[in-house]
């Protein structure tokens, strides 16, 4: 099961954490623990973010590496033995 929040962090000037405020949905969480819900209606964070959630860097690496595979080639890859 997948736990999704947001996070807001403050730093100071060294960078360093100051402060971290951390927004999520705990009664969703509990509804999936006692089988009240489906772990599936959380997943991606769809419950707290929305449809079409999900990290949007993870997204653009599969879209990057979905994209790669696309333009390759049979015989084009390192191993090719042409």
């Amino acid at each position: 099961m997948e736990l999704y929040g947001l996070a807001r962090v403050t730093l100071n000037p060294q960078l360093k954490i100051k402060k971290i405020d951390v927004q999520y949905k705990p009664d969703e969480f509990l509804e999936v623990l006692h089988n009240l819900r489906p772990a599936q209606d959380l997943a991606q964070g769809k419950s707290i973010i929305g449809p079409g959630a999900g990290c949007p860097f993870v997204q653009q690496q599969q879209q990057q590496k979905q994209q790669q595979q696309q333009h390759e080639q049979p015989g084009d890859g390192p191993c090719s033995l042409s």
